[in-house]
């Protein structure tokens, strides 16, 4: 049973990646259900009081990805950019600790979003303005609670298992 959890993991892991990059599902779930599927295969303890920090963040981007108009929530405009960033930063972040991830990520799906306010399709957003605020809270939060997620499971494995091959 804990491989069938553990390959189930690493198949959410991947899948919250992926769906970081794609408006139709929300990566933020298949992360959070990646946490419980490693918590449950016993390789990874989390406290109870981290998975109700990320059940609570899964929650409110599920809930403004409901509220908020679907041409915000579902346009793929700049979503590359930020998620690129946002996973840039989470490596980086990874180097220092596990709030070197988050702050990582949110550094990275800002500046993600400011070279995207930069190309000639997102001159409209440019920096500050409240549709660039508005526009890097509805694409960056999803992407910066599913990449923390992933690269909690990374650092943690890394932590306890060591780097590959070694």
């Amino acid at each position: 049973m804990t491989t069938l959890f553990i390959i189930l993991g690493a198949l959410l892991l991947s899948a919250a990646i992926v769906l970081s990059f794609k408006p139709f599902l929300p990566a933020s779930l298949a992360a959070y259900a990646s946490l419980w599927m490693f918590q449950w295969s016993g390789i990874l303890a989390f406290p109870s009081s981290t998975m109700l920090f990320w059940g609570v963040a899964t929650l409110i981007v599920l809930g403004l990805d409901r509220l908020l108009p679907a041409a915000i929530t579902r346009g793929i405009d700049g979503r590359g950019y930020i998620c690129g960033g946002a996973l840039a930063g989470m490596v980086v972040g990874m180097l220092m600790s596990s709030a070197g991830i988050i702050l990582g990520a949110v550094i990275g799906a800002f500046l993600g979003a400011m070279a995207y306010s930069r190309t000639p399709v997102g001159k409209t957003l440019s920096f500050p303005s409240a549709g660039f605020l508005r526009f890097l809270c509805a694409r960056g939060l999803p992407a910066v609670v599913a990449v923390s997620m992933v690269g909690l499971v990374l650092h943690d494995l890394l932590v306890i298992y060591g780097p590959v091959g070694s």
